[in-house]
């Protein structure tokens, strides 16, 4: 029987430093700030573990107990004078050295996403990222399917908005039913709840293999036109190339077609769209309405200083050559946006509201973020380096060709 799977070789290039976070951070009690800025990591499970294997008996119970200690009170001394205390600042190696960027780091730090063999991009990041592009390619060049978004969008905004007297939480559930409704639309025809009938669930994508340490750096991020506090986090540096695998499951996509609750016309207007052609075209697009709106939001800006305007605008047009270069490239190679501090239009297709029904994307973010106040959608995250401006989480996918 033939193989109904295709397989891809694809390498993930990155164009800006990016952070995949792990909801974990790395405390200062464990890591040390050394010369030559570089930071040496150690977990607290990992320094756990190496002080079992390198002290014993009474040295031991000493050093737990004083452990123990500081934990009640919460006041620990650095992870240096920890270490020198109990002599083991030599007999104790980092689990990892990562280069530090800034001089102000004195708080924790938002740790890149791990396994047990280190740093990784998850396959369901890229997915996401594709899904993104997909839903807003399909809906943006199908005029009936775009009303009926929009349509969706409003009457669950405004059902949502009369539970006057339901929690926050659940008022956002309800308008994550049009959300909802709107995903059916493109990836199941409307017709079914059940994930097993999504178009992308034809699409597998690998977790990247381990990520060697030395591509990556701290740093802190930026909050552009806003007072509170920032992040240092661990970032992946621009330049990078990730090797990851990528299927397309057609023996998935043949069932669709024969599921007789699907319609004929979904059967030709979508089924037929998954595939890298239209893919890259519809990422080429997204990305570039995305720019070019972030660049109406810095020109129009009355928040931001002229420097750092000049900056941010030319980062974008260098996003935007690199968008027109992929777009006219014979190669299958287009971009992406993934990890955290994309921003609220990277990760949803309510660019097309912002882009053509303004009043109803500023409805929609007020809701969805209610602290809202003056100016909507006005911070933007980004990091400085090397005199330059960069936001986060630019990359390029490079497909090759089926093995």
């Amino acid at each position: 029987m033939k193989d109904m799977i295709d397989k891809y070789n694809a390498t993930l290039i990155t164009y800006t430093p990016l952070h995949i976070g792990s909801g974990e951070e790395i405390t200062p009690f464990e890591y040390i700030i050394e010369a030559e800025d570089k930071l040496s990591v150690y977990p607290y499970d990992y320094l756990l573990d190496k002080i079992f294997e390198v002290l014993k008996g009474e040295a031991l119970l000493s050093c737990m107990s004083y452990l123990k200690d500081k934990a009640k009170t919460g006041q620990f001394d650095t992870l240096s004078e920890f270490l020198e205390r109990f002599k083991l600042l030599e007999k104790i190696k980092p689990k990892y050295k990562i280069f530090l960027n800034s001089h102000e780091l004195r708080s924790s730090v938002k740790a890149f996403i791990k396994n047990l063999q280190g740093p990784y991009i998850p396959g369901s990041e890229i997915k996401g990222a594709l899904r993104t592009v997909f839903s807003y390619g399909v809906i943006k060049n199908d005029p009936e399917l775009k009303k009926k978004f929009f349509g969706l969008v409003s009457s669950y905004l405004k059902k949502a908005k009369q539970m006057v007297n339901k929690k926050k939480s659940e008022q956002l559930k309800e308008f994550e039913k049009g959300l909802n409704e709107i995903e059916k639309l493109v990836f199941r025809a409307s017709k079914k709840d059940e994930a097993q009938f999504d178009l992308f669930k034809a699409l597998h994508i690998s977790d990247s293999e381990p990520i060697p340490y030395d591509y990556f750096y701290v740093d802190k991020i930026l909050l552009l036109n806003s007072e509170k506090p920032t992040d240092f986090c661990e970032l992946l540096d621009e330049g990078k190339k990730i090797s990851i695998s990528i299927k397309i499951d057609n023996n998935s996509l043949s069932g669709l077609k024969k599921c007789k609750d699907f319609s004929k016309d979904y059967e030709v207007l979508h089924l037929s769209l998954l595939n890298w052609d239209k893919l890259k075209e519809y990422s080429c697009e997204f990305y570039r309405d995305l720019v070019l709106c972030e660049k109406e939001f810095v020109e129009n800006s009355k928040l931001m200083e002229e420097e750092m305007k000049s900056l941010f605008l030319s980062h974008l047009n260098k996003i935007l050559e690199q968008i027109e270069k992929c777009r006219n490239s014979k190669v299958l190679i287009f971009p992406l946006r993934i990890g955290r501090y994309q921003g609220f239009l990277s990760t949803t297709v309510m660019l097309l509201a912002k882009r053509e029904k303004v009043d109803l994307f500023e409805e929609v973010f007020r809701f969805c973020a209610p602290r809202v106040s003056g100016v909507v959608n006005k911070t933007r995250r980004a990091i400085a380096k090397k005199g330059k401006l960069y936001t986060l989480g630019w990359c390029f996918l490079h497909i090759k060709d089926a093995n």
